[in-house]
């Protein structure tokens, strides 16, 4: 890359945020998540069903954003989307959980294979802490 020590800090890391998404994607691809689909499935871990909103939220998307998202993860069988009016309910199923551990196993290698170390990972939680209390 052309003269990376003079970019600005900005594009550094939005460029290094898009090839690490690229790299866990096609991690992913062989057993047919997408980056997108993992988080969610790692957000619904944590929280228990949620509303499609909530679920949005916690992401860091629009509901609308991740509607196409949740279809595919429907069609794998990995969720199970509930009309509540006009709420939409989403609970990861048997299959989902067990997609999430090969998620998991993926992410570690691409990890393993960019070396990040706890100071690193400590400044990214706190640049994305202070940009979301802002």
């Amino acid at each position: 890359m052309p003269e990376i020590e003079r970019w600005p800090a900005s594009h550094l890391l939005t460029t290094a945020a898009r090839l690490v998404d690229r790299a866990l994607n096609e991690s992913l691809q062989p057993i047919g998540l997408t980056y997108a689909g993992a988080v969610a499935l790692q957000i619904l871990a944590l929280t228990g069903p949620v509303t499609q909103t909530a679920l949005a939220e916690a992401i860091g998307v629009r509901a609308q954003s991740l509607g196409e998202t949740l279809a595919r993860l429907e069609a794998q069988n990995c969720v199970d989307l509930q009309r509540e009016g006009r709420v939409q309910l989403v609970s990861m199923t048997g299959h989902g959980t067990q997609m999430l551990e090969r998620v998991v196993e993926a992410e570690q290698v691409v990890l393993a294979r960019l070396r990040l170390d706890n100071v690193l990972l400590d400044e990214l939680q706190a640049l994305v802490g202070a940009l979301t209390t802002t």
